[in-house]
């Protein structure tokens, strides 16, 4: 049995991927990004976050103040 470790929540794939949730949710359920379904959500492994981007996540965007 394989162990899953360094699952994000569909939350936190889109702040990285800059997307919203939805579109995390929707690419699991099209398969075009591995998921797991746990409960009522997804958990993402972050490898296949890095498999996405090319291993280059974007940084978040700052405000200015």
């Amino acid at each position: 049995m394989e162990v899953l470790t360094d699952l994000l929540t569909t939350q936190e794939v889109a702040q990285a991927l800059r997307c919203s949730d939805h579109t995390v949710r929707r690419m699991v359920r099209d398969k075009s990004m591995y998921g797991v379904r746990v409960g009522l959500g997804y958990r993402i492994p972050a490898d296949e976050v890095k498999r996405l981007t090319g291993g280059a996540v974007r940084p978040k965007a700052t405000t200015a103040r």
